[in-house]
């Protein structure tokens, strides 16, 4: 007999189909929709899906590209014919390292690989890459295409386009593209603009703006080599430059001669020109004009605005009968007008004696006669009825043709008489002369020949004498030095095996405790005449990064040491970017073979802490075998010499008798070494050809101009970072950049777009309109100047 929970579970049951069976159907149409829902959702998805992906038109499925490492994929584009298409592709590359000799090949299904071209020939980091690839396959217009693709260049660690033997490195990625009409035109464009086609020379700088487009789109990234054609006369910087967000370059012309000069600019094998014609310095001239009306008359001013004849003219003689007038600058032909009179003032002398007309050279003579005491000439040029004028003195008035003849014979025979005197006298002193001479010389010779025979009598006595001392000298120095040498060697020995082997704790206390009195003391004694080491002495030990050592003072710049990199915890290579000497007054051996000065820094119980305040007890860090070495022994000397520090990048510590030390911030405020720095006679360089002692020009906010300043260091520097302000000024964050919003020095990281900046050949304050931030490893230069420490760079003030 079923028990009563089965029964009233049966019940229920019953009930359950009772009430079923009573529904209406559109009740239980929405009961079977909401249970059976979820696979009706997973239907429509997946026939969603092969719609998509299998089914519609293919150019609803995605377009795409992508690289895993090396390089990133921004855009890409197919065109096809019914016979071949082509491929561009937009990367950008994402090393810290730039790139050389891209080359792009595609593997498409049905193909194989096809490999393309790729610009520039040199990227540097985060820089655009655009490759074009041709498919011997034309594709119906919506298909899609897709492959692998493979980046292949060459990595320039150097930070320079010397890389060319380095091993080529391979990145792999995948493409997919629909197909569309071929493409009608180049894909990369440039073009060029200057805010003045007619710029007066002397007028300061004229902005020349490079922009580039792919496909009609500004192209960022890319670096743009400007030329110009015209010779020395022209200034045109920087001579390259890199397009920002709107994809523009910018570089800046600048003249002192008048003339025509067409500039180019250059992406990859694309090039563009734009030609721009110098004028003459030009003034403005103030006339004065009379109205005459029914109601009267009166007078008005206007201004004019005209070339100017560039410089005075000057007036010189020839004899009694020719004047000369030169001058310089202005636009030929030229008019000239001599004009005479008794006033040394050219207002006074309006006397016209002749005027020459159509010159085309700038001089011009006239004949005079010796009737006037001052003569005064205008010159006009073709383009400006403006006249400048310039006086000399000429013939006095009251002197006669036959006077001047006179004074003629009369000088030519006190020439003659004085030619005579002159021989007659020269003729006596050199008899004389010679006579003395030869008298003088035999008697030097008989004293030289008596002197010669007496000091080499006395020199060879006096060195058999000294040759005999100093046999018994040596004789007795040595037995002396060996004596000594062997009583201190064997008290240094017992002395270091006594202490080595000495266990009992009272005396490691004690020895703890004197020698941690001894660093304070000394540590107190070098804070007070220290020269602020922070060093190590030239024998010690350095660990390169091929596994070898060498003596600390025979690391040099360039040279690969090895280091630990604490975010990694190994050890890895770098560079040695300068080496610094300091004299110093103490010396600390630390177990014997690691030498330092008390305040180098060192790895002490796992923290970076300075030799003062090491002690018998602590541990060093071996990175070599990871593993801590216990100080066993402190030697303290108030006596010291010269020691030696590095400064390394990436990583700025290294390995020193088997220990990690020497960690610092690396030297910031700096410049990229392609920058032009402008020198005091007002040329250009680049800031990695800079020497000490070249002079640069300076610029004194107080008195708002330029001075020359001396160049007394450059630093080559390794830094992380590189901030690129408006295109040109490369420099990295710790760079102070003056004539900010005014007179201001800040921080290239801390500046903003829409700051300011001061150009001192202008005066003009340009605006920041961008500022890119690349990091990776960079060369730069750090410049120090003096009296003044600022310098011109690109058109900016940096210090």
């Amino acid at each position: 007999m079923p028990s009563a929970k089965v029964r009233d579970i049966a019940g229920r049951k019953h009930v359950h189909k009772a009430r079923h069976s009573s529904r209406k159907p559109a009740q239980a149409a929405i009961e079977y929709l909401t249970t059976y829902g979820w696979a009706i959702l997973i239907i429509a998805i997946a026939i969603s899906l092969l719609y998509a992906f299998v089914l519609a038109p293919s150019f609803v499925a995605p377009q795409k590209c992508t690289m895993s490492i090396g390089a990133s994929c921004n855009d890409v584009i197919l065109g096809s014919t019914a016979t071949a298409s082509k491929v561009v592709m937009v990367l950008s590359n994402s090393q810290k390292y730039s790139l050389n000799n891209p080359q792009l090949t595609l593997n498409i299904p049905n193909i194989g690989n096809v490999t393309g071209s790729c610009y520039p020939s040199y990227v540097l980091p985060g820089g655009s890459i655009i490759c074009n690839v041709t498919i011997p396959s034309g594709y119906s217009a919506g298909s899609v295409v897709s492959g692998s693709m493979y980046l292949a260049g060459q990595t320039c660690t150097s930070g320079s386009e010397s890389c060319s033997t380095n091993p080529i490195q391979t990145f792999e990625g995948t493409v997919a593209a629909h197909s569309q009409p071929i493409l009608a035109s180049e894909p990369v464009s440039i073009s060029l603009y200057a805010d003045n086609l007619t710029p007066s020379i002397n007028s300061g700088q004229t902005m020349i703006t490079a922009t580039v487009t792919l496909l009609g789109y500004p192209l960022p990234g890319a670096t743009v080599n400007f030329t110009q054609n015209a010779g020395s006369n022209f200034t045109l910087v920087p001579s390259s430059s890199t397009t920002n967000s709107n994809g523009k370059a910018v570089s800046y012309l600048s003249s002192t001669k008048a003339g025509v000069v067409t500039v180019n600019a250059t992406f990859a094998d694309h090039t563009s020109s734009i030609t721009l014609t110098y004028q003459p310095q030009k003034y403005y001239t103030t006339q004065v004009y009379t109205t005459t009306g029914s109601g009267g008359s009166g007078t008005g001013t206007y201004t004019t605005q005209q070339y100017a004849v560039l410089c005075q003219p000057t007036i010189s003689f020839s004899g009694l009968t020719t004047v000369t007038v030169s001058w310089c600058g202005g636009t030929a032909p030229y008019t000239v007008t001599l004009y005479s009179g008794s006033s040394p003032n050219c207002a006074l002398d309006t006397n016209v004696v002749a005027t020459n007309s159509g010159i085309t050279t700038t001089s011009t003579s006239f004949s005079i006669s010796s009737g006037s005491a001052y003569y005064c000439a205008t010159v006009t040029d073709s383009s400006s009825s403006q006249q400048s004028e310039g006086s000399g003195s000429g013939v006095s008035s009251t002197t006669s043709i036959a006077t001047i003849v006179t004074n003629a014979a009369t000088n030519a025979a006190t020439n003659a008489a004085t030619t005579i005197t002159n021989a007659a006298t020269n003729a006596a002193t050199n008899a004389a002369t010679t006579v003395t001479n030869a008298a003088t010389n035999a008697a030097t010779t008989i004293t030289n020949a008596a002197t010669n025979a007496a000091t080499n009598a006395a020199t060879t006595i006096t060195n058999a004498a000294t040759n005999a001392v100093t046999r018994i000298t040596n004789k007795a120095t040595n037995a002396a030095t060996n004596a000594a040498t062997n009583a201190a060697t064997n008290a240094a020995t017992n002395a270091a095996t006594n202490a080595a082997t000495h266990t009992t704790n009272a005396a490691t206390h004690t020895t703890n405790a004197a020698t941690h009195s001894t660093n304070a003391a000394t540590h107190t004694t070098n804070a007070a005449s220290s020269s602020g080491g922070g060093s190590v002495y030239g024998s010690t030990m350095v660990l390169l990064a091929n596994g070898t050592y060498i003596p600390a003072k025979n690391v040099k710049p360039g040279y690969i040491l090895e280091s630990y990199n604490f975010i990694l915890n190994k050890m890895a290579p770098s560079a040695v970017t300068y080496v610094t000497t300091t004299m110093v007054n103490n010396t600390y051996v630390i177990n014997g073979n690691l030498s330092v000065d008390a305040d180098e820094i060192i790895f002490l119980n796992g923290a970076w802490n300075r030799a003062f305040n090491a002690k018998v007890g602590d541990v060093l860090y071996d990175p070599v075998t990871n593993s801590n070495v216990t100080i066993y022994n402190i030697s303290v000397k108030n006596t010291g010499g010269i020691v030696y520090d590095f400064y390394l990048a990436p990583n700025n510590n290294f390995v020193a008798a088997g220990y990690l030390i020497d960690t610092k911030t690396t030297v910031t405020s700096s410049v990229t070494g392609t920058s032009m720095i402008l020198l005091a006679n007002g040329t250009q360089m680049q800031v990695s050809n800079l020497q000490i002692g070249d002079s640069v020009m300076s610029y004194n906010f107080s008195a708002n101009k330029f001075v020359p300043s001396t160049v007394v260091a450059v630093l080559p520097v390794i830094s992380d970072n590189e901030y690129i302000i408006n295109g040109n000024l490369v420099v990295d964050a710790g760079e102070p950049v003056s004539g900010v919003n005014g007179d201001n020095t800040v921080l290239a990281s801390n500046l903003q777009v829409g700051d300011t900046l001061l150009n001192p050949a202008t005066g003009q304050q340009i605006t920041i309109n961008s500022i890119t931030i690349v990091h990776g490893i960079f060369l730069l230069y750090d410049v120090n100047t003096a009296p003044i420490d600022n310098y011109i760079v690109n058109g900016y003030i940096v210090t």
